[in-house]
Formats: structure tokens, C-alpha cells, sequence
């Protein structure tokens, strides 16, 4: 069903994003440009399924947009296929609002942690020597970054079982009519 790819979707953009914040954790401590290239890759997960998300939220989507940011996403292009064809009727049933809300706050987390490690990139890269109070401000903002992150992650879900049950006894109560 489209949710299953949904719920498979929000676990491959959380995976992304935990692997990014150990990435740019490491690149926070070593300056290795090796683990900085790892943190862009995969932030890319999470980044362009935000991207198709906001494509979605435009009044007039375009649907080719979508798909590439699904896939870009590493959604199975069959799945994304099942997805183009739900999401946007989803999208304007209010029992979803509170899960596309909490899905639009995530995204900003992901800017977040994008615009973080550009500033440790741009600091590494100044010329002038990184001390240990540079270093453990930069483990700070990331840890609490992956908690609220986290957080998102366990609501989002916890929202989309409750309006997917909800829509399975909807649709069941119109089946029986």
C-alpha cells in the first residue's frame, strides 16, 4: 500500500539523517574531507525528499519534480510511481495535516544540519586553528539537533499510524455501505 512506502520512505529519510549528524560529528572532530563528502552524501537523502515535499505544497506541483526527489530520496521507482499517485490526494485530507506538519518541521531539522556543517566546513577551511571549545560548541548543536530530530521522527510515525487507521476504518465503514 502507499502508506507502507510512506512508512518505508520516513525510515530511509531518518536513516539519512542519522548518518549525516555521525558524519558531520566526525568531520566536527577530525576535519577529515573524506567524512565532510560522506555528511553531504548522505544528507542528500533526507534533502531531497524535503525538496519533493515542497514541491508538493505549491499549489500546482510538478509531478516530475516529485519523482526525482523521491528517488534522489533512494525510494524504489516503483514505490515513488504508488506515492505520485496518493500523495496528492492525501495531501487535502485534513486527517493528515498534523503528519504533513510534523514532516515540514523535519525538513527544517534537515536545513538545520545542512547549514551546520557548511559553517564547520567554512570554519575548518578559514585558515585559523579550530580549538576544543570550536569543537564541542559544533558536538552540541549536533547532539541537540539529532534529539529534536529524533523526536520528529517518532511523532511523524506515531501520526501516520493513528490517520492510517482512522482512513482503514473510513474506508471499511464505506465498504459496507
Amino acid at each position: 500500500s502507499a502508506l507502507r512506502v510512506v512508512v518505508g520512505g520516513e525510515s530511509l529519510w531518518s536513516k539519512g539523517l542519522s548518518t549525516s549528524l555521525v558524519h558531520v560529528q566526525r568531520y566536527a572532530e577530525t576535519g577529515s574531507p573524506a567524512e565532510y563528502e560522506s555528511f553531504q552524501n548522505t544528507l542528500l537523502i533526507p534533502l531531497s525528499v524535503g525538496h519533493a515535499r515542497q514541491e508538493l505544497d505549491s499549489p500546482s506541483p510538478n509531478m516530475a519534480v516529485v519523482r526525482q526527489g523521491f528517488i534522489q530520496g533512494e525510494n524504489h521507482p516503483n514505490d515513488v510511481a504508488q506515492i505520485l499517485y496518493t500523495l496528492p490526494w492525501a495531501w487535502e485530507l485534513k486527517l493528515f495535516a498534523p503528519t504533513l506538519s510534523i514532516w515540514r518541521q523535519g525538513d527544517y531539522y534537515v536545513q538545520s544540519v545542512q547549514a551546520l556543517g557548511r559553517s564547520i566546513f567554512e570554519r575548518r577551511n578559514n585558515g585559523k586553528p579550530v580549538s576544543s571549545a570550536d569543537i564541542e560548541g559544533w558536538l552540541k548543536q549536533i547532539a541537540e539537533t539529532n534529539n529534536k530530530a529524533l523526536s520528529l521522527a517518532k511523532q511523524f510515525s506515531t501520526s501516520l499510524g493513528v490517520s492510517s487507521r482512522q482512513l482503514k476504518r473510513w474506508l471499511f465503514g464505506i465498504n459496507l455501505l
